[in-house]
């Protein structure tokens, strides 16, 4: 995974729309609780750092730590134009295998968490290592999320419901937001759509799967089921949006 990412940081700003939406709803949904100040930081999976420099601009952070499996060129840039970049620090590795810092008052991740393998472990975690009443903010995905692809390559993510996010997540924390939104990108063919998925390291289909045959059946079956109106092809994501507050126990 941490090779599929670190080839598409490039590629990644441009084709990255519905994430970067994604980005945006998450700090729209932060600002709703009036807090622009935050002492200590923990951004997971902050990948080229769209949704770190959102973030920036919409809050005052002391200390801020980046995690990612690797170091992108594009957030080294970014920060180094930065006055305040002195409060950031970097924390690389696979944040279910690393130690997570102590007394964070706000803990983000914008489309990482799906990619986890024991959610709520992570969720547990995270509980004990805010302050009272930090905050946890982050997206996943619902189950039709690119259920384009799902449905004609077998291949996708098992993402959780939204019933199962709430009984995970009041275990520890009140619930301050919880909803699914639907996005929907469309495209010029099928290729289109495949090329997107590689460029945001999305790759749910991997090279070696395809063959000649493969790929052709996979073009007319996506034109046959998934063309819009105006003769372009959809792909859908499906973001769950959370926002949390550590329990008073």
């Amino acid at each position: 995974m941490k090779s599929r990412f670190q080839a598409a940081q490039y590629s990644y700003p441009e084709a990255a729309i519905a994430q970067q939406q994604i980005n945006q709803c998450l700090i729209d949904i932060l600002a709703t609780t009036n807090q622009t100040k935050f002492k200590n930081v923990l951004e997971i999976g902050c990948g080229t750092g769209d949704f770190t420099q959102r973030l920036a601009n919409y809050a005052e952070i002391d200390n801020w730590l980046l995690n990612d499996l690797y170091q992108s060129d594009a957030v080294m840039q970014y920060l180094a134009d930065q006055s305040w970049h002195s409060n950031v620090s970097f924390l690389l590795g696979d944040i279910e295998q690393i130690q997570l810092p102590h007394q964070l008052d706000l803990i983000v991740s914008a489309s990482a968490i799906q990619w986890l393998n024991d959610k709520v472990r992570f969720l547990q975690h995270c509980a004990k290592q805010l302050n009272e009443k930090g905050i946890l903010l982050f997206n996943s995905f619902a189950p039709d999320n690119l259920f384009e692809i799902r449905q004609l390559t077998g291949i996708g993510l098992a993402y959780p419901t939204l019933e199962q996010w709430q009984q995970w997540l009041e275990r520890d924390f009140v619930i301050k937001h919880l909803s699914i939104e639907t996005i929907r990108l469309t495209f010029d063919s099928p290729l289109g759509v495949l090329q997107h998925l590689r460029a945001t390291g999305v790759t749910a289909t991997q090279q070696q799967f395809w063959t000649k045959r493969k790929l052709q059946n996979f073009i007319t079956e996506y034109q046959q089921q998934f063309t819009t109106k105006n003769g372009q092809v959809s792909l859908t994501y499906c973001p769950v949006y959370v926002m949390v507050e550590k329990k008073l126990f």
